[in-house]
């Protein structure tokens, strides 16, 4: 077991959620998060991120910061979560989605090879890898198809993260996660947190007409969270590989809200109307975890057995959170 972990956005929804449960491990790592920027003092405080950990603030851009955390905590290994992840973001500002996505994920692998305490580096790469393809579900092995901004600097980040393993000898791995759901996610754009916003206001949820029909597949936070730690625990049968993390549940988006509505015991429904601003998206994505399930065993175990109540906890983390707002 690693004593001195280093995260990355550490205050975003995975980094968050991560380094709570790594905190009541009982060898009790020392955990080191860095992010771009402070949280307010409220939103800090309801994902957490209190004095059990040595916070940074800093940008992964800038390589002599990522250095000097890893150099100066004697880092053993790191989880990579920090990332420019909203699409439209992306597609208006590509120069700082590749900046951030990728010459982020090579400052961190670099600085990894240089510090010979490092004896595990997680990427959490994205399910967006794929991009569109007629073949569902993915497989690892699956020729990688991206064509917009955010798709394509997870691609480069993910072979540019297992070509230090197979250059340096780098003990890297890769994971490629469905969409995940949770409390904790800040990013009211994203489904979730905006779907439970507009529901606690008695608002219906919002999704454009054009998506409705998309499927997606489905994760609770908590199972992305067991497997990268499954995953590096068991670095020695994983290093160099990347592995796909999901749950099974594909719905499409349209049935996911309104089962999101339904756990949330209000009487809403999504409304429909046609998108006002266009962005690309993927029509259809689900995942084959065949590969880590035959590797170290696992599968995505609350997702499968309670998908309805990983919801209703979920809705009712934001009703507590807006609730504490009054």
């Amino acid at each position: 077991m690693c004593k001195r972990i280093l995260i990355t956005g550490i205050t975003g929804f995975l980094g968050s959620n991560l380094a709570n449960v790594l905190s009541k491990f009982d060898y009790s790592p020392l955990i080191v998060g860095c992010a771009r920027s402070k949280l307010r003092d409220y939103d800090a405080k309801k994902v957490n991120l209190d004095g059990r950990f040595i916070i940074h603030y800093g940008d992964i851009k800038d390589y002599h910061f990522i250095d000097s955390l890893i150099n100066k905590y004697e880092i053993e290994g790191i989880y990579h979560t920090a990332s420019n992840a909203i699409v439209r973001t992306c597609d208006r500002s590509p120069i700082r989605c590749f900046e951030s996505n990728i010459m982020g994920t090579i400052n961190i692998l670099e600085s990894a090879r240089q510090n010979k305490t490092v004896k595990f580096v997680v990427i959490c790469s994205s399910d967006k890898y794929y991009g569109q393809t007629k073949e569902l579900p993915y497989f690892e092995d699956m020729c990688p198809n991206p064509s917009g901004i955010y798709e394509t600097s997870k691609t480069c980040a993910d072979f540019i993260a297992r070509s230090y393993y197979k250059t340096y000898n780098l003990p890297t791995v890769v994971i490629r996660s469905a969409n995940m759901f949770g409390g904790g996610d800040l990013n009211f754009s994203r489904i979730v947190p905006n779907s439970c916003r507009q529901i606690l206001v008695k608002n219906p949820p919002i999704i454009w007409s054009d998506v409705a029909e998309y499927k997606r597949e489905f994760i609770y936070v908590n199972d992305v969270i067991s497997a990268i730690i499954s995953l590096a625990d068991a670095i020695h049968l994983t290093k160099g590989e990347a592995y796909n993390i999901g749950s099974g549940e594909v719905h499409k988006i349209k049935d996911f809200v309104s089962i999101l509505c339904k756990a949330s015991g209000n009487k809403i429904s999504p409304i429909f109307p046609k998108k006002e601003i266009y962005f690309q998206e993927i029509p259809n994505q689900h995942l084959s975890i065949t590969k880590i399930e035959k590797t170290i065993g696992w599968t995505a175990k609350e997702t499968k057995q309670n998908f309805y109540g990983c919801l209703k906890s979920t809705y009712n983390w934001y009703k507590n959170y807006f609730e504490d707002q009054r």
